[in-house]
């Protein structure tokens, strides 16, 4: 989370900040117009922001009247490669009309000696970079084609933000992974906004995520710093952008806390009424989610904190202790609060004092790391839905300094411990219906885990 309530000497800024966004918004009107290139580049940066009532369409009669026998031209090219991927209500003749325009466009020499080309104009560079997208499906070449322009040795990057629209541009036609950005080599405002835009549009990424708070902060304090008059309107676009998207990812970690996430946690077992575990009987190709591991319930608590926790952290490291490190499950800087998931196997008595020696020992191992995180939330996922241990071994762990909450759920009852082969499922089931009154629960074959042999299986009734 980044406040931007206040300043670092603790001085309100609301007004300011205020005052600051829109001054950036003036500055960005001042080019939306019909095909206006620097308000078509703004339009694409922020997108259909509510507070600009955006007039940049290129395409109406009169602006392809004016510009029908020029399109192979840089210029109206990049117009219309915004229009093509951006805007609404694209005209259909016009996508033959852009492939032949930038099939002309193409094959002439755009690295020449002499004054500036559309590799140069950040405007016109991200124009021609839609148009080559949106005619990727029939004219695969054209990606081809200028990612070489882009890696010829011949165009020199004009400056830090010349180089890095350049490697957007080439992550983006290439499809190939981010590349790493050391912003602790950026100073320039208009560069940091750049690679926060660039983050989100997945064509860039941080050496460590948590980061992400630092640049966050950085972007912020240039946002106040920065004279909006002095900036291009593509760059006014980049920080006003950054701004809205950093205050509103503030706002709402401003109304989430750990008491959100414990009943976020709470709530799992309720969720799970729909995983997908179907009977035999009823589908001719049942399909069954098993869940026998807790890598398994890592993955569903990452889908579940990702959705609401925009800096989680997967596996954060923490720093050594002794010979050795630990890694945390999860890490919530904004919240300071790490996340331990925990998976029972067998049930007994001995495992559930087992994890709690464990998690006793990770937490100080964990919360060495205090510029980062205060405390920990454990969460348990008992396979054999032996509730009988559970309030144990919570009001164990909740003695424990630095613990904040812990949470024990059990497994769903459709989900038949152990029966990982439907047709052992469909054998018990049958069973289940001839015997009187009770009947044998299956024993399960341990799963591969060191001094395991046999685990206890607890039947339970089916939910709904």
């Amino acid at each position: 989370m980044v406040p931007v309530t206040t300043t670092e000497s603790g001085s309100t800024i609301e007004p300011y900040l205020g005052a600051q966004l829109n001054a950036f918004r003036v500055r960005i009107l001042a080019s939306n117009r019909p095909g206006d290139l620097d308000g078509l580049c703004a339009r694409h940066i922020m997108g259909d922001r509510a507070d600009i009532g955006w007039d940049v369409d290129p395409l109406p009669d009169s602006w392809l009247a004016d510009n029908a026998e020029r399109l192979d031209d840089a210029g109206p090219l990049a117009s219309v490669g915004y229009a093509l991927t951006a805007l609404t209500g694209i005209r259909p003749d016009m996508m033959p009309k852009a492939r032949a325009a930038l099939g002309r466009f193409m094959q002439r020499d755009h690295l020449r000696t002499g004054g500036p080309t559309f590799l140069h104009d950040t405007r016109t560079l991200l124009g021609i970079a839609l148009v080559v997208l949106g005619v990727r499906p029939e004219m695969p070449e054209a990606a081809t084609w200028l990612a070489r322009t882009l890696s010829d040795p011949r165009l020199k990057p004009a400056s830090r933000f010349h180089e890095l629209i350049r490697s957007h541009v080439l992550t983006a036609v290439t499809g190939q992974p981010a590349e790493p950005v050391l912003t602790d080599t950026l100073s320039d405002p208009a560069d940091l906004a750049l690679v926060y835009w660039m983050i989100g549009q997945n064509t860039a990424r941080l050496v460590d995520p948590a980061d992400h708070r630092t640049l966050s902060r950085r972007v912020m304090r240039a946002v106040m710093q920065v004279d909006p008059a002095e900036l291009t309107i593509t760059q006014a676009a980049l920080l006003a952008s950054a701004a809205s998207a950093i205050t509103s990812v503030s706002i709402d970690q401003l109304l989430l806390s750990r008491t959100h996430l414990s009943l976020l946690l709470r709530r799992f077992p309720a969720a799970m009424r729909r995983w997908r575990w179907d009977s035999d009987d009823r589908i001719k190709e049942p399909i069954r989610w098993l869940i026998t591991s807790e890598r398994e319930i890592q993955d569903i608590l990452w889908l579940v904190l990702r959705s609401v926790f925009d800096d989680v952290i997967d596996e954060d490291t923490n720093p050594k202790v002794g010979h050795g490190s630990t890694r945390a499950d999860f890490g919530i800087p904004s919240l300071r609060l790490l996340v331990e998931v925990k998976y029972v196997y067998e049930g007994t008595a001995a495992e559930f004092k087992k994890i709690e020696q464990e998690i006793m020992i990770d937490s100080v191992a964990y919360l060495q790391r205090a510029t980062l995180y205060d405390e920990i939330v454990v969460f348990i996922y008992d396979s054999t839905a032996s509730v009988e241990h559970h309030d144990l071994t919570r009001d164990t762990l909740m003695k424990v300094p630095g613990i904040a909450d812990v949470v024990i759920v059990s497994r769903p009852g459709v989900l038949a411990h152990g029966s990982s082969e439907p047709k052992a499922k469909k054998a018990n089931a049958t069973a289940a219906k001839t015997a009187p009154a009770k009947t044998t629960p299956a024993v399960r074959k341990a799963a591969p885990r060191a001094g395991t042999a046999t685990r206890r299986t607890t039947t339970a009734a089916p939910t709904e």
